[in-house]
């Protein structure tokens, strides 16, 4: 659930409109029937009278609290769930890598010289990636047309250089799993 502050207007009783006497009269009224020593009310209920009346009577968190009620006009604000940044960065990219065709996984087959078969190598290969253009953020579109930075694809395409550790004894077909950058690799292995 959403963090808001409650609806001070409501808990005193008032209108948007009410002045500063009419706010007063009725934190009078509404503290009489919450605090804990004149009636049935709990120390909670009291404070919370007495926070709406410390804002809604200071003419600068009064304004403030408006701002806040304004942005939240035409939303279920009490109802609206609030999700984490970690939610929306996952929706987000998600959705980009749909419309933009963007790869999560690739395979590509490594060919080898035979004489790398039978002993210990490093071999240096280039991985092809692909990035979600941070300047169209991948729709591939500005309001003025193609994005310029991508011409409108969506995203680059790049190379990631890797050192790639060839153990002795490895056999064509064998499949390796590299990961970079969220993008899962596969490679096969070929001698010829």
């Amino acid at each position: 659930m959403r963090n808001f502050e409650p609806d001070y207007y409501e808990r005193l009783h008032v209108g948007r409109d009410a002045d500063s006497d009419e706010i007063r009269s009725a934190f009078r009224r509404q503290a009489k029937e919450s605090h804990p020593d004149k009636s049935h009310g709990t120390d909670d209920d009291f404070v919370k009278v007495r926070r709406a009346y410390e804002v809604l009577s200071d003419e600068a968190l009064r304004e403030e609290y408006n701002r806040y009620l304004d942005l939240l006009i035409g939303q279920d604000s009490f109802i609206e769930i609030k999700p984490t940044v970690r939610d929306l960065y996952d929706d987000m990219v998600g959705y980009l890598k749909q419309i933009t065709g963007f790869r999560n996984r690739s395979e590509f087959e490594l060919v080898l010289k035979r004489e790398y078969k039978d002993k210990d190598k490093i071999v240096r290969i280039g991985i092809p990636l692909e990035m979600v253009c941070r300047n169209c953020f991948g729709t591939g579109g500005t309001f003025f047309g193609d994005c310029p930075v991508c011409r409108g694809k969506g995203k680059h395409e790049y190379q990631e250089d890797v050192d790639l550790f060839i153990p002795a004894g490895s056999a064509g077909g064998e499949e390796m799993k590299l990961t970079f950058s969220g993008q899962e690799v596969r490679l096969r292995l070929r001698f010829r």
